[in-house]
């Protein structure tokens, strides 16, 4: 079975490089850290089957509400993505 949805826990403080590398299937990250996590190259390439870095990833990035500023500035590549969520 494809990865369709993964959560990431609260402690996680880093996300490896390449860590979803090729899960066309994946729609949604829920990330609960209050902190975003660091991020490695290339956590999320060719998450969307495509090989355009403008369609570089199409699955959706929840965060905790009251810090989604702080991860769309520190995951700014993703920031069109990444939506507040109540966990």
């Amino acid at each position: 079975d494809a990865l369709e949805e993964v959560v990431i826990g609260e402690k996680v403080s880093t996300i490896g490089t390449g860590a979803f590398y090729h899960c066309g299937s994946l729609k949604n990250v829920y990330c609960k850290a209050l902190l975003a996590p660091d991020l490695g190259s290339d956590v999320f390439l060719y998450s969307s089957n495509s090989w355009l870095d403008s369609e570089r990833m199409k699955c959706n990035i929840y965060v905790p509400t009251k810090t989604l500023h702080i991860y769309k500035g520190r995951w700014s590549m993703y920031e069109s993505r990444i939506y507040g969520y109540d966990f």
